[in-house]
């Protein structure tokens, strides 16, 4: 008997296009894993970078707690109320108020004495009157042509006859 040969599918080459698969699927996996590594050190520095921001802005925090703590432990210098005070005095329209006083006439009122106290900005006048409506009209005249009243009466009393009144000058501040 003769044998049989039998050959169902005849085998065929598949090696060029094998070949060129393998290459592919080279090509995308090297290309991938690049693109992969890229982002990764992206990744990488992008978190050194916010490391660096927040150690900055934990030593700026620092900075500005002692910054802080010094301004408010620290004092003022020993001449500072006394430049405050020379510069209240400085700023104290003294001779405004004696002129208003001189040129406001009103009768039945007379002055007795003018206190100036410009380190607290005010001015204080004694003075006698004749009448309570005279001593309301002289107040009206000093006020008179200023956006506020500066002149206001501090009291007004009756004592053995003699009728008197302070009225007292507030600096515009």
């Amino acid at each position: 008997m003769r044998p049989i040969a039998v050959d169902f599918a005849p085998r065929r080459v598949w090696t060029p296009p094998l070949i060129a698969w393998a290459i592919a699927c080279g090509l995308v996996t090297t290309g991938l894993s690049l693109k992969a590594g890229l982002a990764w050190d992206a990744r990488q520095a992008a978190s050194r970078s916010v490391e660096e921001s927040q150690a900055r802005l934990s030593t700026l925090e620092k900075k500005l707690r002692e910054a802080s703590q010094s301004v408010t432990t620290q004092k003022a210098p020993a001449y500072s109320r006394d430049a405050l005070e020379t510069a209240r005095v400085a700023g104290f329209p003294s001779q405004a108020v004696l002129r208003s006083l001189e040129a406001t006439a009103e009768d039945g009122i007379r002055i007795n004495s003018v206190s100036l106290q410009p380190a607290q900005g005010i001015a204080e006048v004694a003075l006698e009157f004749a009448d309570y409506e005279a001593l309301l009209r002289y107040i009206d005249q000093l006020n008179e042509g200023s956006p506020r009243a500066l002149w206001s009466l501090v009291r007004a009393q009756s004592l053995a006859g003699k009728k008197l009144a302070v009225i007292r000058y507030t600096a515009a501040r």
